[in-house]
């Protein structure tokens, strides 16, 4: 299952396989060309993504520091304005440029990852799960550390791949956590399937892509969502802004 595929891959790349499964996944890159090959395409699509959320991050620095310098300009005396042009906007001139070569000024009405980033808490696992694992992933989980959200259920949904809430929580957390790729492979599993959280795993597919400024892809997916859906309407809504 690509599913698992990619959360080895993830684990590689996060420096988290060691002895034995280390050795194992760098024989099978020397060895099994479909599987480096599918490494490599992996690699380059999680970098091309991260790349492109660096650049929303650097685009949405720039307007706070523009904005809080607008704001320092009205509340300095006259005599000092000038100094403020002559100093502070060159900087700013400066800055523009990088982002102008980057975005060409995008509308800043675009809508944001962090607008619909609404996450339901975790709650605990079924009987059977093991406890202290199950755990963890709540209190990381919960407590907003995706990181350590991510080691956790992503050991939680290797030994119960079944297990489609861990699934849709790992995927949530993998978005945090820019992991896209990974995210929206893992959620597709859910969305494709029949249980309750097919259509949340849509939404959240639809919200990876967007965070990763994807909107073309994100549009798709909002598109595809039911009437029947309890989340349709606030998909909608997003769709309209886009």
């Amino acid at each position: 299952m690509k599913e698992e595929l990619y959360r080895s891959f993830d684990a590689y790349l996060q420096g988290e396989l060691e002895g034995k499964d280390l050795a194992l996944f760098e024989g099978k890159l020397v060895g099994d060309s479909e599987f480096k090959k599918d490494f490599q395409a992996y690699s380059e699509v999680e970098k091309s993504l991260k790349s492109r959320l660096g650049n929303v991050r650097q685009e949405q620095a720039l307007r706070a520091t523009l904005n809080k310098l607008r704001t320092q300009e009205k509340g300095t005396p006259k005599g000092l304005v000038f100094n403020l042009k002559k100093y502070v906007w060159i900087g700013v001139a400066a800055s523009l440029l990088v982002l102008f070569s980057v975005y060409v000024f995008k509308d800043a009405q675009v809508p944001r990852y962090i607008e619909y980033a609404m996450h339901q808490p975790l709650e605990i696992g079924d009987r059977g799960t093991d406890n202290s694992l199950s755990e963890a992933a709540v209190k990381a989980f919960n407590e907003k550390d995706y990181a350590r959200a991510v080691k956790e259920l992503r050991m939680l949904t290797a030994s119960n791949p079944q297990h489609v809430e861990w699934q849709l929580y790992y995927g949530i957390s993998l978005i945090e956590t820019d992991k896209i790729a990974t995210a929206v492979t893992i959620l597709g599993s859910v969305a494709s399937g029949s249980s309750g959280y097919k259509y949340t795993a849509q939404w959240y597919t639809a919200l990876g892509y967007l965070k990763a400024g994807k909107i073309d892809w994100c549009k798709g997916v909002l598109e595809e969502m039911p009437v029947e859906a309890a989340i349709y309407e606030k998909a909608q809504e997003l769709l309209d802004r886009l």
